[in-house]
């Protein structure tokens, strides 16, 4: 049987051949049409979002740290506060230490808690 098969294969080689190249040729083709596809697709999609290298200025890259960092604050305090793991010992004394540091994000977010 697996004489047979060597047999046929070597008969055919040439019909083989030309069929591995079609089939490399179908498979880059394919691929540069999904390329070109996602380039205009990501091009497309990300019109009008900021780009990450834009130049801004002092005043708009203090405004943004400010920001930014009080939102990570606020975040890391929620999930602190929402952690099961954690006593109410450990919870009240982690809101203490947020006061202590970060006056104005504890009055604007957790004066009420404790």
């Amino acid at each position: 049987m697996i004489l047979d098969l060597t047999l046929v294969a070597q008969k055919n080689l040439p019909v083989i051949k030309k069929l591995l190249m079609v089939v490399r040729v179908v498979v880059v083709v394919v691929v540069i049409v999904v390329l070109f596809y996602c380039q205009i697709v990501l091009h497309n999609h990300c019109v009008g979002l900021p780009v990450y290298c834009a130049r801004i200025s002092t005043t708009e890259y203090a405004r943004q740290s400010v920001d930014d960092t009080e939102t990570a604050i606020v975040e890391l305090t929620n999930s602190v506060l929402d952690n099961t793991k954690l006593t109410l010992r450990e919870k009240r004394r982690y809101l203490r230490q947020l006061a202590r540091h970060h006056r104005d994000i504890y009055g604007r977010h957790f004066s009420d808690m404790v």
